[in-house]
């Protein structure tokens, strides 16, 4: 839409600088949606660093460890990220990851009230 006011020399300043920074970035981004960034990865380690700080006993050597996540390579990517952070501090773990549609009923649940507040008809 930008370019096509571009071309009709339709935009003001502000849309001229906006679509010159967007030709910046899209190089960058193109294809990367629903990716899990550099910045996701940084806070799922930092909720497992916290975790640990918190609750040592949970995480010492011999515990066992169970995550489990969807399908999804973001949040397959997110689970690895937390546990290896895990691993990292108590390298005694004993952790089993595993990437499932098994798990998507409770890990992704939805609701019809859910559902309803997501749509953008109804909800926000």
């Amino acid at each position: 839409m930008l370019k096509d006011a571009q071309a009709q020399q339709a935009l003001t300043d502000l849309g001229r600088n906006l679509l010159t920074k967007l030709e910046e970035l899209w190089p960058v981004v193109e294809g990367r949606g629903g990716d899990l960034t550099s910045v996701g990865e940084r806070q799922h380690r930092g909720i497992a660093h916290r975790m640990y700080a918190h609750y040592p006993e949970v995480f010492r050597k011999g515990k066992k460890v169970s995550a489990r996540s969807t399908m999804s390579l973001r949040c397959a990517m997110s689970m690895a990220a937390f546990c290896d952070e895990l691993k990292g501090l108590s390298p005694g773990l004993d952790m089993h990851l595993e990437a499932s549609e098994k798990y998507v009923k409770y890990l992704n649940w939805q609701s019809k009230a859910s559902n309803a507040f997501a749509d953008g008809k109804h909800g926000p």
